[in-house]
């Protein structure tokens, strides 16, 4: 019943992005192993169609009313290397004629070279006729036969004199050899490649936008929705003018909550800094938290009031990833409120977050790295029905190659976006009053000091997880956040106890190292792998406990000789909370994924102790004053 929940809340959470029909998108949903990105990111050159898409809509001057509909898109079906496009009538379909490439009289290529359109059935197909291409989008409408439209346009192309390019592939032709070599062919018989328009540089921002016109339809006082780009010193960049009906206010909440989703949103940061708001118009400027190429573009969100309303507005309706409801046709919380589900310590009802810094010993970057113990730590306790943030940092570098000769166009990189300042995003959906939701960035000390007070008063649980920069930490082993954090717990990955230790035999000078095997005891063999595995770790930090994740191919001792080390491994101060066995911690997926029922339940009877023994007062040392 949980799965069940879940594959529908997830369907539900991307048909309102998309618009997809629901019975659709759930069986799309039934292929997904990971629930983290609903709506696939456009692969190749797949974006590139999508972005050319949205240029030539945005140079469209046709006056022709589609509705509401943004882009002149009412739903759309995107795959990785895909787009279905359901077009909100004919007319939607015409700006994309002006992209098909044709050659006239003095050889001038107009449109976009290398494109390929075919007609199928009453649907058009569009792609680039070119080897290292890929991606196509499916272009239809209800009650209109695009097929025709693209027949009549070649007719009309052919009376002018001009040669359609957009109907046929174009084959290199073969070299001729002239004496044994090949002959140089002529630039002018070669087959064109795909251009590289300037919207190549914002082209996944772009892609991001119209595969979810579900976001604008959506909002409250919703009428029309227009976009124009322009090209800056750091790329292309985009402008969405909202238009609202005149008794809608022109600042709306939920758009930089929509657009900083990362589970079925575009992930985009808002820019709090350049927010211009007025009664009459309002200004938000986004930057995505994605950077290098394809990247290279601010998008800005203008709301301006309707002078009448020509067309009644739809009402508004509640979205799944802000957990929203519709009661008497206005957006409420589904979950109204916190409560703590950690026994109150102030003396008044409430217990502010517990804050648990979460630590991996030695070089472990697999499946004992603080991150995704932190990730399945936080799944677990959030479908319990408590609220975790995960807090993670992450180096801010753009992934984009230096160019040489250096491009005389884009001359600035684009602005960084403000993750420092960013809210926290949802990181999965779950079902119930938990939630869970991660803190990414680049994230110094006093950058810590000043989230986590925020945090505290609105989760129960804030696990610090590889949470800060600091380049010295894997060689000087982790420190403790003092001030800070409230748990100090180490991941570890345990070979287990071992119960005996070889040692060289007697013999002066004839003696050898195969020796002997003398027997351990429980304390001795607790000493012993303290010694071999928390040598990195500082006396002086107090350790809450451990997180053992046993690691597969040695021999384990009997369950009494382990509880018996268990116990001295606590009279060291370093106690064992739980160990990790789930088959699911080597994986990406979480207990809020499509996983099976009994790796769920063995990861939430963990996630449940290891809950219980860290809000426990007895249990390791606070480090507030």
């Amino acid at each position: 019943m949980e799965a069940i929940m879940m594959h529908q809340q997830a369907a539900a959470a991307r048909a309102d992005f998309t618009q997809e029909p629901l019975e659709v998108v759930r069986l799309h949903i039934g292929q997904f192993d990971s629930f983290a990105r609903l709506i696939p990111q456009a692969e190749g050159t797949q974006a590139l169609l999508e972005a050319l898409f949205l240029s030539t809509v945005a140079r469209s001057t046709t006056s022709v009313d589609l509705g509401t509909a943004p882009f002149g898109v009412i739903d759309v079906s995107p795959l990785p290397n895909r787009l279905d496009v359901h077009l909100a009538g004919p007319e939607a379909f015409r700006p994309v004629l002006d992209l098909l490439p044709a050659r006239a009289r003095d050889k001038t290529i107009h449109g976009i070279a290398g494109l390929l359109a075919r007609p199928v059935r009453t649907a058009v197909h569009v792609a680039f006729d070119h080897k290292q291409a890929s991606g196509e989008l499916r272009l239809w409408t209800e009650g209109a036969d695009l097929a025709e439209l693209l027949a009549e346009h070649a007719v009309v192309t052919k009376a002018r004199g001009h040669r359609v390019l957009w109907s046929t592939s174009s084959p290199l032709p073969k070299p001729k050899l002239v004496h044994g070599r090949r002959a140089v062919l002529r630039v002018s018989r070669q087959k064109p490649s795909p251009v590289t328009p300037p919207v190549r540089t914002s082209q996944f921002l772009a892609s991001t936008l119209l595969r979810r016109p579900g976001i604008w339809t959506r909002l409250e006082g919703h009428l029309d929705l227009r976009i124009s780009s322009s090209e800056v010193e750091h790329g292309v960049d985009w402008l969405l003018d909202r238009i609202v009906t005149p008794r809608t206010a022109v600042h709306d909440e939920r758009i930089p909550r929509l657009l900083g989703d990362a589970i079925a949103g575009p992930d985009l940061i808002w820019d709090r800094a350049s927010h211009a708001c007025g009664p009459e118009e309002c200004r938000m400027r986004f930057v995505p938290r994605e950077s290098g190429h394809g990247w290279n573009g601010v998008l800005t969100v203008r709301t301006v009031r309707a002078i009448s309303e020509h067309r009644p507005a739809r009402r508004p309706r509640p979205f799944t990833v802000l957990a929203e409801t519709l009661v008497r046709n206005k957006i409420s919380p589904l979950h109204p409120g916190r409560k703590s589900m950690l026994p109150p310590s102030d003396g008044h009802g409430r217990n502010p977050g517990l804050v648990v810094q979460l630590e991996s010993v030695g070089c472990s970057l697999s499946k004992t790295s603080s991150w995704k113990i932190a990730l399945h730590v936080a799944a677990g306790w959030a479908l319990q029905g408590w609220r975790v943030l995960v807090v993670h940092d992450v180096m801010e570098a753009s992934r984009q190659p230096a160019a040489y000769p250096a491009p005389t166009w884009p001359v600035r990189t684009r602005p960084m976006a403000p993750t420092g300042d960013a809210p926290w995003q949802r990181l999965r959906l779950t079902n119930g009053p938990g939630e869970l939701h991660l803190h990414v960035g680049s994230h110094s000390w006093e950058t810590l000091e000043k989230l986590i007070p925020q945090a505290r008063a609105d989760f129960d649980w804030i696990i610090l997880a590889d949470s800060i920069s600091d380049n010295y930490r894997g060689f000087l082993g982790p420190t403790m956040l003092d001030g800070i954090t409230d748990r100090f717990v180490v991941a570890v990955e345990d070979p287990g106890y071992t119960t005996t230790i070889a040692v060289a035999s007697a013999g002066g000078l004839h003696a050898t190292d195969s020796g002997r095997h003398v027997d351990l005891t429980p304390a001795e063999s607790a000493t012993v792998w303290r010694e071999r595995n928390l040598r990195t770790l500082a006396n002086d930090i107090p350790v809450a406990g451990l997180i053992l994740v046993p690691a597969g191919g040695h021999p384990q001792p009997s369950l009494e000789f382990r509880d018996a080390a268990d116990t001295r491994l606590a009279d060291f101060g370093t106690p064992v909370l739980t160990r990790l066995t789930s088959e699911l911690i080597s994986e990406e997926r979480t207990v809020l994924d499509n996983v099976g029922r009994l790796a769920r339940e063995d990861l939430l009877a963990t996630s449940a102790h290891l809950a219980h023994a860290l809000a426990m007062q007895t249990v390791g040392r606070s480090a507030l004053r």
